[in-house]
């Protein structure tokens, strides 16, 4: 089953006229490239490149998932990584290859402690490679966690909080902690 040229220069009704595929095809050759660009307040957030068929992605570039319509394989690996650079007055980076990961501002505590010393609780970061789940023991308890690496360089910079057993502790999941001994000040 192949996706017919539109003659809509119109993509949402060039989208709503394709019926559901019945059989779904790999990325062709003759596919062409999306572009998209993602901003939020205060930071470069995204570039997205993602394979495009009569002038639709083939990619919802902000879930990686198939496009309603697409016909791709969802299995199918797509596009390249690029880093997130954020812009702020401060910002940290991991301390190997100054690869931006958070800002100051994404700061929820600097009361904990990490494997080298001093640890801070971020809100978000970018730029980063998740491991496995582990359940460990903590200070704080038990908790699911999975270590945290910088997506340039692969170097450990902290981990994860999936989830906490206590519920004194349950404001961490979701969180980030980054030890202050792997990271570097990046202006």
């Amino acid at each position: 089953m192949s996706i017919e040229p539109s003659t809509s220069t119109d993509p949402k009704t060039d989208l709503a006229n394709h019926s559901t595929p019945t059989q779904q095809q790999p990325i062709q050759p003759t596919d062409s490239l999306h572009i998209q660009l993602s901003f939020t307040e205060g930071a470069f957030y995204k570039v997205s490149l993602c394979p495009s068929r009569d002038g639709l992605p083939l990619f919802d570039t902000s879930t990686g998932q198939p496009s309603p319509g697409s016909e791709v394989d969802p299995s199918d690996e797509m596009g390249l990584a690029y880093n997130v650079y954020l812009n702020a007055d401060r910002i940290f980076g991991c301390k190997s290859c100054k690869t931006h990961l958070a800002t100051h501002d994404a700061i929820i505590s600097r009361n904990f402690r990490g494997q080298h010393g001093k640890a801070y609780l971020f809100a978000s970061v970018v730029n980063i490679q998740q491991a496995e789940a582990t359940e460990r023991n903590m200070t704080t308890g038990r908790h699911v966690v999975r270590d945290i690496s910088c997506r340039q360089c692969k170097e450990t910079v902290g981990w994860k909080y999936d989830k906490a057993y206590e519920a004194s502790e349950k404001y961490k999941e979701g969180k980030y902690i980054l030890e202050a001994e792997l990271l570097s000040a990046v202006y």
